[in-house]
């Protein structure tokens, strides 16, 4: 389990068990922002916590301020910083599997366990070069998911016209 999911999973169960001590009953003094208090029991809290961390989309709109801030980063050769956003990606990729199963095979072939790792490798050559090549297939990665998932719309977005300069292109 990563330190971030750690955390997450920690801070939960700590908020839960804060709300009561039986589990079942609101704390008698809450206020009306109290919008896990009062809630009836633990299932409506693991409910309400659940709707707020949000479904595979949630990661994926994490994913494309990640992936417009790597572009910039590569532009400006800042290519640790183009690296932290990628290794975030792919850590909010697969936050967004546990809370989406249904969107793992997908997202683990044509991503997770193929192109994630080969476009660090790029990155890590600290090259524009090589760091733009690690881009395009990033780009290409995260289009083909698209269609694969009956989602290619995702694809005619504002996003997806960042792109490397022509002359690193194939």
């Amino acid at each position: 389990m990563t330190h971030l999911r750690l955390t997450a999973l920690t801070a939960s169960l700590l908020l839960i068990a804060a709300c009561n001590e039986t589990g079942t009953e609101p704390p008698a003094e809450t206020g009306p922002n109290d919008w896990l208090h009062n809630q009836a029991g633990d299932t409506e809290r693991f409910a309400r916590l659940q709707s707020q961390l949000g479904g595979f989309s949630q990661s994926m709109w994490e994913v494309g301020e990640r992936y417009e801030r790597m572009h910039e980063a590569i532009s400006r050769e800042n290519f640790e910083l183009a690296l932290y956003h990628w290794d975030k990606i792919g850590d909010a990729t697969a936050r967004g599997i546990e809370r989406r199963p249904g969107r793992a095979a997908n997202a683990r072939a044509m991503f997770l366990d193929s192109e994630h790792g080969e476009v660090r490798e790029l990155l890590e050559e600290r090259t524009l070069a090589s760091a733009w090549a690690g881009f395009e297939r990033a780009h290409y990665s995260c289009q083909s998911c698209h269609e694969a998932e009956d989602a290619a719309f995702f694809n005619d977005q504002p996003v997806f016209d960042l792109r490397a300069p022509e002359d690193y292109r194939d």
